[in-house]
């Protein structure tokens, strides 16, 4: 195969790959941060690199600095140029919000204030970056959330706990008020995408489905789901980051259209292989590889160790390796790169060789 964007096209309809792909540097646990060893390392090389998210904190790099990191995956979609203060780019509300809020001195807002909401013209900051240092042939290009999930909108729109009771309650209002932050939510993403230079490959959504009871889940905001993925997920993947009420839903989920899945909280070690249980086979995880032993391998040459990160790819496969825990800000850029080099070596694409390292391990 000859460029990322191919293996993750294989990889989505069940068919074999030459090599595994590493996601470093992009979204969730594996984000680079303002402050990092890696960062910075990049900077001083002269690799271009914007704050992508202003609350997290997380970088975004350009294509030279993802193939610098080893990463086959390209983060698109809002950035901050290089020459803005980081005072002004760290907002109190997230970009997306900021966005639908305009010029109003507060978040808080009553129903009819909330039901008027509409997205402005102009986005709070650029959505175009330059075409040629962005686009890059072989990278996989994918779009983090550019605001809250639905739930997450009017957890901040109502407070916390006037939104749990509004789920409890399945009243004429409450739906009016999530057929509304739905919409809300698939316009931004519509908006995003459509100033973007090139469409992303993959689109990646998160919820606070915890927020939710099981029955309003499933009664009240899966259909909402299925529509809104519909909308948004035309002829890009479609990736969510699930805490443990999505992953009770998972399957409802997977039929609406989910195709990655990344538990927003990191499995226990003893656990991680279960994930993969009931799931479907085309099904890819993201955010399940232990980088932490990995590099302890990787620094101790301890053979048994490497095999061990291998089978458990193995177990999980299909799978993208990328950190089921936060990178720590400290770890070297040399010894980032050093690690995705190593996943690059590990050919577990076919059953055969799946298998063979599965061996291994026992052995």
């Amino acid at each position: 195969m000859e460029s990322s964007i191919e293996r993750i096209r294989a990889l989505s309809k069940g068919k074999r790959t030459d090599r595994v792909l590493v996601d470093l540097g992009t979204v969730g646990q594996g984000a680079l941060q303002l402050g990092s060893a890696a960062g910075a390392a990049l900077a001083r090389s002269g690799h271009l690199r914007c704050l992508a998210d202003a609350q997290r904190r997380n970088l975004c790099m350009h294509a030279s600095a993802a193939a610098a990191l080893g990463s086959d995956f390209l983060r698109v979609g809002w950035h901050r140029g290089a020459g803005v203060r980081t005072a002004d780019a760290v907002p109190a509300l997230s970009l997306g919000l900021a966005w639908l809020l305009g010029d109003r001195d507060k978040a808080r807002l009553v129903d009819a204030e909330i039901l008027a909401l509409r997205l402005p013209a102009q986005a709070p900051w650029p959505l175009k970056v330059d075409g040629e240092e962005q686009a890059h042939e072989a990278l996989v290009r994918e779009l983090d959330p550019p605001i809250e999930g639905p739930l997450g909108i009017l957890g901040v729109l109502l407070g916390r706990a006037a939104l749990i009771e509004l789920l409890a309650a399945r009243s004429r209002r409450g739906e009016a008020l999530l057929d509304w932050a739905f919409s809300t939510y698939a316009e931004v993403y519509s908006r995003v995408i459509s100033g973007l230079p090139e469409r992303p490959h993959i689109v990646w959504y998160f919820d606070d489905f915890v927020a939710a009871p099981l029955r309003a889940v499933r009664e009240s905001l899966m259909s909402r789901w299925r529509e809104c993925l519909r909308q948004v997920g035309d002829r890009a993947l479609t990736a969510m980051r699930c805490d443990e009420t999505a992953w009770a839903v998972l399957p409802e989920l997977v039929k609406a259209g989910v195709q990655i899945v990344s538990p927003a909280v990191a499995p226990a070690a003893s656990s991680a292989a279960s994930l993969r249980d009931g799931l479907p086979d085309h099904v890819i995880l993201h955010g399940v590889t232990d980088f932490d032993a990995l590099l302890d391998a990787l620094r101790g040459g301890r053979a048994q160790a490497l095999i061990d990160v291998a089978a458990d790819l193995a177990q999980l496969w299909p799978v993208i390796a990328s950190p089921r825990t936060p990178l720590a800000r400290r770890t070297p850029l040399a010894e980032l790169a050093w690690a995705a080099g190593y996943l690059k070596t590990l050919d577990v694409g076919s059953s055969r060789a799946r298998r063979e390292v599965l061996a291994d391990r026992k052995g």
